[in-house]
């Protein structure tokens, strides 16, 4: 029997409630107000429904269900010919420890997701899930690189990371401290990573943005849309 969703381990003992995610598709969308009464009654705090982009009716039908739209991402990718021509002679790749700079700079590259954004929540789950991300990124064992711009004075200017998903290449999280902006150090760091994957053989270079994030959308292009996603949060 298909089970309607799974209870979330990472999730829930990170933020010290019960989390879930919904597992739904067009075939099973009458049965939401089943599953979010059986949630309760395994008292679930907060649920998660992913779902390709949906339609107008759709997510009305959701949100009338308590479902609250929290997020919608872009998968983009890029082509890799050649080297980028951008200037990456002052970025450079970072081995060191994870710094109470790069942890605030890594809270930075957050201010768009979900997890920022929803207001319901309120003991401080958005710093501990990026904290512990920030750390995990820097995990040999997971194969990605970190590439900064630090300034003369030694200060990070920025970051961005650039990591495997399966058998694809992703450029990861990516922030410009808010007072070095508007100086291409954005456009260095990604021209690096775009540098990085192609030395290495790879002939696509793919990418998560959120859809309200103009300024990353506008610093990427040119990029093929592969495909969106939509995320709701129930808070039961």
């Amino acid at each position: 029997m298909r089970e309607d969703y799974t209870l979330l381990e990472f999730d829930s003992t990170l933020f010290g409630y019960v989390v879930a995610s919904i597992k739904m598709d067009e075939k099973n969308f009458q049965s939401l107000s089943q599953i979010v009464q059986k949630m309760k009654l395994q008292n679930v705090r907060l649920a998660y429904l992913q779902l390709p982009s949906v339609n107008e009716d759709i997510a009305q039908f959701i949100e009338q269900n308590g479902g609250k739209l929290v997020d919608e991402k872009v998968h983009i990718k890029w082509q890799l010919s050649s080297l980028q021509a951008q200037d990456t002679s002052l970025v450079a790749e970072y081995t060191g420890e994870y710094t109470d700079e790069l942890k605030t700079l890594f809270r930075q590259s957050g201010v768009f997701s979900r997890f920022a954004l929803d207001e319901s929540f309120v003991n401080g789950e958005f710093n501990k899930l990026y904290d512990l991300w920030g750390k995990q990124a820097l995990s040999p064992e997971l194969g990605g690189k970190m590439f900064i711009y630090p300034m003369p004075n030694g200060q990070i200017a920025g970051f961005a990371m650039r990591e495997y998903r399966g058998e694809q290449v992703f450029f990861g999280q990516m922030a410009v401290d808010s007072q070095f902006r508007g100086k291409g150090i954005g456009r260095a760091l990604l021209a690096m990573v775009k540098n990085s994957a192609y030395l290495e053989g790879c002939e696509e270079l793919h990418g998560i943005v959120h859809r309200i994030n103009s300024t990353a959308l506008a610093l990427h292009k040119p990029y093929e849309e592969v495909s969106s996603s939509t995320t709701f949060h129930f808070w039961l």
